[in-house]
């Protein structure tokens, strides 16, 4: 039959046991004093441990006579006692006979001055040596008891101030054997991370046994070598522990390690609340003073200077009747040289006139012939010339192309719009090209500019000249015009490809480009003609057009490398030698412009070069150079208005 004991049956038992044993009885421990405590009764109990174990001892009244008065926390002692069991409790305890203390400190107090003594001196605890915490950490570090009360202290107070900041956690046993290493491995880890702004090591309270782990030397050095800002909270409030003096900060608690270090949320946003409200008031109070002061200076200034506005009123009056009598006489010169121009175009379309130069009509039942598409073999064919005609019947049809000469394009080609605004205005022997002469002419034969290019196919348009295009460029250009934002870069790739398959059909003509550039110039699509100009790099017609159009888009310095390709080729090319001359007047590289006017001067002697290095001059502040050459245009130029003009305002200005 099974055996069954009370309790206090087995505590009675287990008491007898232990006394009955002699190896229980009367033996000698060394340790090291803890949790000790004396009572009022005469009583006086502690523990005795070592590194890694301890009992609790129990000293009673009469044998305190034995034991030592001044036994405190730490000493290191040698006890004589029995073992003794408490039934009522079931405890296990050492009843002690008598003391004697080992030291006079303890041992691990001794340690710790000396430690503390070795790095004051190395001056690991100097303030110099400490840091400041981020304003506005994104990122923390924690080194703790995963199990632990101060990770959720932690955790619940950062999310209370600041819910956003992200938190790293190392989780480390923070008191017993091994915990040493595993904080210092914390610290290092977490140093790695780039991210954490800094690092919380620590853990709640408890004995100063439970807390020694952060007094030992090798945690207060990973402390004091953290790559990154470090608190210490340990949780005790009296004593200072090594890594609170090693450490950049040291908070009493975790929740404290939080409260120093996060800024609370809520209270940012009143503060930048506060801070708008103020600048809105600063700003407004200041707007207000400055309208009060600008209305008292204005009344201020209207009182002052009524007399000089008076005076000034009737200067103005006086200089409104000279540029009023100025404007009409202006105005009137201008009229009769429209007048005269007028009459000068009706000459040149009297197709007498132009019988008279050596051209003839021809007409095939009454009606004009344009082109050889119009006449049949055998047709009877009347010539009109100046004299009379001549009929004759046709025998053979030779189709040859039309040649104009380049001169013409650079006579429509002119001066960009930002040269005319800023001054200069090109007027060729004062006699302009218009565009519709330069493309309808009908005349045949070539001009006198020298070098002569090929018109390939063209059809008229209703604006007055060739179209050159082939029909999907047109229906492309015309979608380009309603296109929206995001269908422009479709079109545009689709416009080059249709460019170069056309291009390459007739095996990059010069000739096919330049008229075809050509088109896009009388269209006011610089950009464009720009781009086609620039498919023929050889051709001294198309070098040419690429540098003007790159001058009236704004690109002055790729105009000039352009028109410098162009003299290159050609030194006697005067055109080139203006338009780098005009490129350089933009870029404001006055001395480069004057030696390419000059040089185009010598070349041609035109009216355009003259005009133009007087601008110069004067932009320079060169008056004197500038009048005299205006007046050297105005001698071979008598009726120049614009050479007029320039003189009369280099003259205002007075010839130093």
């Amino acid at each position: 039959m099974e055996k069954i004991y009370s309790v206090s049956e087995f505590n009675r038992m287990v008491k007898s046991y232990i006394d009955d044993i002699d190896d229980f009885q009367e033996f000698f421990i060394e340790g090291e004093i803890s949790n000790i405590t004396y009572y009022k009764s005469g009583h006086l109990y502690f523990s005795i441990k070592d590194s890694k174990s301890q009992i609790k001892c129990a000293a009673f009244n009469y044998k305190l006579k034995r034991i030592p008065e001044d036994l405190k926390e730490g000493d290191l002692i040698k006890l004589f006692g029995d073992v003794g069991f408490y039934e009522v409790r079931g405890e296990f305890q050492v009843l002690v006979r008598y003391v004697e203390k080992q030291n006079t400190l303890g041992s691990l107090y001794a340690k710790l001055e000396k430690v503390k003594e070795k790095l004051s001196e190395l001056g690991y605890f100097d303030e110099k040596h400490k840091r400041d915490l981020p304003k506005f950490p994104k990122n923390i570090g924690v080194v703790t008891a995963l199990t632990g009360a101060a990770l959720q202290d932690i955790i619940k107070t950062t999310r209370k101030r600041f819910n956003s900041i992200n938190i790293y956690i190392y989780p480390a046993k923070v008191q017993g054997i091994g915990a040493e290493q595993e904080i210092i491995k914390g610290i290092e880890t977490l140093n790695k991370i780039e991210e954490i702004d800094f690092i919380i090591a620590g853990r709640g309270g408890g004995s100063i046994e439970d807390l020694w782990a952060f007094n030992e030397e090798e945690v207060a050095m990973a402390f004091f070598n953290s790559k990154k800002p470090i608190i210490s909270a340990v949780g005790h409030e009296i004593d200072f522990l090594l890594s609170d003096l090693t450490a950049d900060k040291r908070a009493a608690t975790p929740t404290q390690a939080i409260e120093l270090s996060v800024p609370e949320k809520e209270n940012l946003l009143q503060d930048l609340k506060a801070r708008e409200i103020y600048i809105t008031k600063l700003l407004k109070s200041y707007v207000d003073n400055m309208k009060r002061e600008l209305l008292l200076r204005v009344e201020n200034y209207h009182l002052k200077n009524f007399p000089n506005t008076i005076n000034n009123l009737r200067e103005s009056i006086v200089e409104k009747e000279i540029q009023l009598k100025e404007i009409m006489e202006s105005f009137l010169a201008q009229k009769r040289n429209i007048f005269e121009t007028k009459i000068d175009k009706i000459s040149v379309l009297n197709p007498i006139n132009t019988l008279k130069r050596g051209y003839t009509v021809s007409q095939i039942k009454n009606k004009r012939i344009d082109v050889l598409d119009d006449i049949e073999i055998n047709d009877e064919m009347v010539t009109i010339l100046k004299d009379g005609k001549v009929i004759s019947i046709v025998k053979e049809k030779i189709y040859e192309k039309i040649l104009i000469s380049l001169f013409l394009i650079i006579s429509v080609i002119g001066l960009s719009e930002s040269e005319r605004e800023t001054g200069i205005t090109a007027e060729r022997n004062e006699t302009p090209v218009t565009q519709t002469e330069t493309s309808t002419s009908t005349e045949s034969g070539t001009d006198d500019g020298g070098e002569t290019v090929e018109n390939p196919e063209q059809q008229k348009t209703t604006a007055g000249f060739y179209e050159y295009r082939p029909q999907s460029l047109i229906q492309l250009d015309e979608q380009m015009k309603s296109a929206g934002r995001g269908s422009v870069g479709q079109l545009n790739a689709r416009y080059e490809h249709e460019l170069n398959a056309y291009l390459e059909m007739y095996s990059y003509d010069s000739d096919r480009i330049f008229y075809l550039a050509n088109e896009y110039m009388l269209l006011n699509n610089y950009s464009r003609a720009n781009k086609i100009f620039l498919k023929d790099n050889k051709d001294i017609k198309n070098v040419f057009g690429a540098a003007t159009t790159y001058r009236f888009m704004g690109q002055n310095e790729n105009a000039i490398q352009k028109y410098t390709q162009a003299i290159s080729m050609n030194p006697n090319f005067a055109e080139s030698y203006l338009g780098r001359g005009l490129a350089n007047r933009n870029l404001d590289n006055y001395d480069s412009a004057v030696n390419d006017l000059q040089t185009y001067i010598s070349k041609t002697g035109a009216h355009d070069g003259y005009v133009a290095l007087a601008d110069v001059y004067f932009k320079m502040g060169k008056n004197k150079e500038a009048y005299n050459i205006a007046s050297q245009g105005l001698v071979k130029y008598r009726d120049s208005r614009i050479l007029r003009v320039l003189a009369n305002n280099i003259l205002k200005n007075k010839i130093d």
